[in-house]
């Protein structure tokens, strides 16, 4: 059965690949019924191929074209102006210029890979000479919608709201964790409720799972779906600051009685720091260590939020990181 990060994990595996020539590449000649696309724009051929490789071909339709693509999409009801991974994204008019598979989402961006590309969206983001991957804004203007291969038997968005046996943890998608992100944004995580279980979404959990003295995992099993369920909204079930993370009172204001910086050695809460650095967009390893690469996110973060530029993570910053 094939999964959205199957995909994925193909897709990625060809980053770094040029086209030998203006639009030839290996990938029209490995899909049968493609072989006419070869010196063609190929970003919809990359994408095809992908599909194929995980024997996944009936997912996606069988074309070069990125508007036809979009429309097959939209006559199958599966067609949306939200991003989930695993999903095609479509640029330009009628979705007719360029596609690529998204890979991560979070609240400001989606992450992408795809082919006939370039590093940016400043570059030749469509006619470009490679599989490349890159950051996209969420609300770029040139983004027309996604289309949502159904996985497995949809696994994406197979789990109903109310599923209680399905764990959910980081990369997990669908009407679960959009449920999920609902009941944190009772207890004031400020989440998008998007159905990705991304970074900010990741550090809300953790944060909860700290406030009600469980193991904070990351992981939404029995004990945190019940746990949730006890806590009055708004006050975490009155669990009071917990004396190793300083997280008190509402999720969002979890961390804000906190002030870290570099050197930092209270490593649960430097953690929750670049989960929430990386859902902004920020490429970083969680690690609990507050170093120079932790130190040059949060001053960039500081400086694009137009707050003190000081390195150090205090009320004000936590604020925005949560907003």
């Amino acid at each position: 059965m094939t999964t959205a990060q199957n995909v994925i994990s193909t897709a990625k595996h060809e980053v770094g690949y040029r086209e030998k020539a203006t639009n030839h590449q290996k990938y029209s000649s490995a899909v049968p019924g493609l072989e006419w696309s070869q010196n063609q724009p190929w970003c919809m051929t990359f994408v095809v191929w992908a599909f194929h490789e995980c024997d996944a071909g009936n997912l996606v339709p069988l074309t070069a074209g990125c508007e036809i693509g979009a429309s097959w999409f939209r006559q199958r009801g599966l067609f949306s102006p939200t991003p989930h991974v695993g999903d095609l994204v479509f640029y330009g008019p009628d979705g007719g210029t360029h596609v690529e598979i998204v890979t991560e989402v979070n609240a400001r961006q989606i992450r992408t890979v795809g082919g006939n590309t370039s590093g940016s969206l400043k570059g030749r983001y469509y006619a470009g000479d490679g599989v490349y991957e890159k950051w996209i804004d969420r609300d770029e203007s040139r983004i027309y919608g996604y289309g949502h291969p159904a996985y497995g038997g949809d696994d994406t968005r197979a789990h109903s709201e109310g599923d209680a046996d399905e764990i959910l943890r980081k990369g997990s998608t669908g009407p679960a964790v959009e449920a999920w992100q609902k009941d944190l944004n009772k207890h004031g995580a400020g989440l998008v409720v998007d159905g990705d279980f991304g970074d900010q979404t990741d550090a809300s959990t953790r944060a909860f799972q700290r406030a009600m003295k469980l193991d904070a995992d990351g992981e939404v099993g029995p004990k945190t779906r019940a746990a949730m369920k006890s806590a009055p909204q708004g006050n975490q079930g009155d669990a009071g600051a917990d004396s190793a993370t300083g997280t008190p009172g509402t999720l969002k204001s979890a961390q804000r009685t906190v002030v870290i910086e570099p050197g930092s050695s209270n490593v649960e809460v430097v953690e929750d720091l670049q989960r929430l650095l990386r859902g902004n967009g920020y490429e970083l390893d969680v690690d609990g260590e507050f170093g120079a690469a932790t130190l040059a996110a949060v001053k960039a973060f500081q400086k694009k939020m137009k707050i003190t530029v000081d390195g150090v993570v205090g009320p004000q910053t936590w604020e925005k990181l949560y907003a």
